[in-house]
């Protein structure tokens, strides 16, 4: 069972795919995140944004789990971008 406090919202934001999550990433919930950034890479889109502001914080787990996220999108032509701070 995923936190409580544990979210992921997927939104379009310009010609980018919006992820924000929020509350811990971990060994725990970084799977449902590698989930649905291979979920949206599948569909076709090339150009996603992770945002990560509101994230607790980020084990070894979840950085790679965001590491395998950024070189499948890369392999596939597209671009994804870590976003740390609100714009």
């Amino acid at each position: 069972m995923l936190p409580t406090d544990f979210a992921i919202v997927v939104g379009m934001e310009g010609h980018h795919v919006a992820v924000a999550v929020s509350g811990r990433l971990d060994a725990e919930t970084a799977t449902r995140v590698r989930d649905v950034i291979v979920g949206i890479l599948r569909t076709g889109h090339r150009h996603l944004v992770v945002d990560l502001p509101t994230a607790g914080s980020i084990d070894s787990r979840g950085l790679q789990i965001l590491v395998q996220a950024l070189r499948r999108c890369r392999s596939q032509g597209g671009e994804l971008t870590f976003r740390f701070a609100a714009a």
